[in-house]
C-alpha cells in the first residue's frame, strides 16, 4: 500500500511539473493555428507568419493556400497594409479607375500610386502576380513612405532573366 501511495505522489508531481510547464503555452499555440485557414504553412513559415499576421501586414483571407500562387489584389492588399504600417496613416479612397474590381485597397493602391492597372481600365485582380510586379509594387510603396528612399546599387540585376522586365518595372 506504500509504494502504492508513493507512485501516486511521484506521479502527480511530474504531471503537476509537466502541466505546469506547458498549460501557458497552449493558448499562444492555439492563437497561432486559429489564424491559418488550412494545414498547408510550411513549420518553418508558421512563427513569421503569426508576426505578420499579428502585426496587421496580412489579412485572414489569404492565411491559407500556402503552396498556390498569390493574386495580384491579394498581394495589393497587402502592399496597402504595408504602406499604411510604415506611415501610420488613414488611407482614404477615391473613385475607382478599374472596371473589374470594387476592392476598396486596389483603388487605395492606385490613389497612392502604388498600382497603375494592366490597360484599358482593368487591374485583373484575379490574375497571378509576376516577380517584376511584386517588386515595382514594393519598391513604389516604400517611395511613397519614405521620400527619401537612397537607391541601392545600380540597374546591373544578376537575374538570368533579366532581359524579360518590362520596360515599366
Amino acid at each position: 500500500m506504500r509504494a502504492f501511495i508513493k507512485r501516486a505522489i511521484i506521479i502527480f508531481l511530474v504531471l503537476t511539473t509537466f502541466l505546469t510547464n506547458i498549460l501557458p503555452a497552449l493558448p499562444v499555440i492555439a492563437k497561432d493555428i486559429s489564424i491559418f485557414n488550412d494545414n498547408t504553412a510550411s513549420r518553418w513559415a508558421i512563427p513569421e507568419l503569426t508576426k505578420a499576421y499579428n502585426y496587421g501586414l496580412t489579412y485572414q483571407d489569404i492565411m491559407g493556400k500556402f503552396q498556390q500562387l498569390i493574386t495580384r489584389e491579394e498581394f495589393c492588399v497587402i502592399v496597402v497594409k504595408l504602406y499604411a504600417k510604415l506611415t501610420n496613416k488613414t488611407l482614404t479612397v477615391g473613385a475607382s479607375p478599374f472596371s473589374d474590381t470594387t476592392n476598396l485597397e486596389i483603388v487605395k493602391a492606385y490613389d497612392l500610386g502604388i498600382v497603375k492597372g494592366t490597360g484599358g481600365g482593368k487591374f485583373s485582380p484575379n490574375l497571378s502576380i509576376t516577380r517584376q510586379e511584386i517588386a515595382t509594387m514594393i519598391y513604389r510603396a516604400l517611395s511613397k513612405a519614405y521620400a527619401n528612399l537612397p537607391p541601392v546599387g545600380s540597374n546591373n540585376f544578376p537575374f538570368k532573366d533579366t532581359g524579360k522586365i518590362t520596360s515599366w518595372a
